[in-house]
């Protein structure tokens, strides 16, 4: 059926580098492949990079996109339409599609190749047992950032389910492998050195813990899942948002946070600031994105926080005359004042972070915006949040409103409106994108995808 019996199929995979099995459920990369743009830089005035990389550094979403990995292994359709939208936009960004084998049919294949030369297809590769899963994506379990040294780096982010000693682990080696992500230029962050590089860094970081604590607690993460613990949610790729100036803000709710084995690793590159997130948010890239200012003023910093708002969010519904019942209405007030004080936190760090020599301030940009989780127990809106959107310089990406059939259309066309509105404001064009597939798992277009950003000029 494949590249072996000279299928139609077979020879459009070819195309792309792909071989598979006679029986089409085991494929590869029979050749290294381009996974990040290193066109167009020059307008971004970075400056060069250094030969050296000070360690890893998670890159904020207000720099120069690269390229974008988006899981297609089960929801391909709505995994396309995201697509559609940023190859439209953004045509010089690489798109890397991490496909299931089996999904990768001739229509599929025609699809992607209608999008145009920048798309990759990554087959997930089962001989390598790899297995196809049920989830929209594995993207928020990679970590892939720009380093300092204009190489970027895999990095896995551990948590429980995660499972990176199994299927992923070998899925992200095979990734950094075509990628051509090399170990001389590339850190791969196995769970051994991962572990290393965290207990290398208790001997200056044992405010969190001492290092029989911290050793503990590192191990008891890659043990065998017995319990499902709501606490090991908050060491995912999502509850992690890089900013300028070398932050890192961490969300926390209640007792619960991000490994202190990761936060101690981060922590020796990066200022680690731990936020406590409103009830029913699940992680900080629900709350908060950043976005570039290209015309700040004189006491602007030049990027601009886009910050969730469920109040405002709240006045839509109102005027929509959504039934929501009235626990809602001191709920998303409550989230509001909740995240006005993070806000607050956010910002001091902000003015007196090391490098900000100006002591600037960001714009704050607020959006209709709230709960994945809460907003799918209401049948009228589902996982509604423009925050967990991508951000592409001057274009910025977001899941569209989706609506029941008793609410309409009316209200999901006056939230882009408005969140058009806000961002033109700031010189971006806002661009919704259909992501009904991730929706229902209440995550959005951030969950979905894991981008490459440069924090200097590569060498050509």
């Amino acid at each position: 059926m494949h590249a072996k019996n000279a299928t139609p199929l077979a020879q459009k995979l070819a195309l792309y580098g792909i071989e598979c099995e006679p029986d089409g459920f085991s494929c590869w990369l029979n050749r290294s492949i381009d996974c990040v743009s290193k066109k167009d830089l020059e307008r971004f005035q970075l400056p060069s990079c250094g030969g050296n990389s000070s360690g890893i550094k998670l890159m904020p979403s207000s720099l120069p996109l690269a390229g974008v990995f988006i899981g297609c292994r089960a929801y391909r359709d709505g995994c396309l339409n995201s697509v559609k939208s940023i190859v439209r936009e953004t045509p010089d960004v690489k798109i890397n599609l991490v496909v299931d084998d089996g999904g990768m049919t001739e229509q599929f294949v025609d699809q992607v190749m209608a999008l145009g030369g920048n798309v990759n297809l990554i087959p997930a590769k089962r001989k390598n047992k790899i297995s196809s899963s049920d989830a929209p994506t594995f993207a928020r379990d990679l970590g892939v950032f720009g380093s300092e040294s204009g190489v970027p780096t895999f990095i896995h982010m551990p948590y429980i389910n995660s499972q990176l000693d199994s299927s992923n682990t070998t899925l992200f080696k095979y990734i950094s492998k075509v990628c051509q992500f090399s170990p001389s230029q590339h850190s791969y962050i196995s769970k051994t050195d991962f572990q290393s590089l965290v207990h290398k860094a208790e001997k200056t970081l044992d405010a969190y813990g001492t290092p029989a604590e911290l050793r503990a607690e590192f191990d008891a993460i890659w043990s065998e899942k017995e319990n499902n613990t709501t606490s090991e949610t908050y060491s995912m790729g999502g509850n992690f948002l890089p900013l300028p100036f070398d932050l890192l803000v961490v969300g926390r709710s209640n007792s619960d946070g991000a490994s202190r084995g990761i936060l101690n690793y981060f922590n020796q590159f990066q200022t680690v600031l731990e936020l406590n997130l409103p009830a029913h948010f699940g992680h900080i890239d629900e709350i908060f994105n950043v976005v570039p200012n290209d015309a700040p003023s004189a006491s602007e910093c030049s990027f601009t926080i886009l910050q969730a708002s469920p109040k405002l969010l709240l006045t839509f519904l109102k005027k929509a005359s959504v039934s929501l019942h009235p626990s809602f209405y001191d709920l998303f007030t409550a989230q509001e004042d909740d995240i006005e004080m993070m806000n607050r936190t956010l910002i001091a760090w902000i003015k007196k972070a090391r490098g900000n020599s100006s002591a600037c301030t960001p714009k704050v940009v607020k959006l209709p915006a709230s709960a994945g989780e809460l907003l799918r127990w209401n049948k009228q809106l589902v996982s509604f949040n423009p925050i967990n959107g991508l951000s592409a310089g001057t274009v910025y990406f977001y899941s569209k409103p989706r609506m029941s059939i008793e609410t309409g259309s009316v209200l999901s066309q006056a939230l882009e409106f408005k969140i058009a509105e806000q961002l033109e404001a700031i010189s971006i064009k806002a661009v919704p994108t259909d992501t009904q597939s991730y929706d229902s798992f209440g995550g959005n277009l951030h969950c979905a995808t894991n981008e490459v950003r440069w924090a200097c000029q590569p060498p050509q």
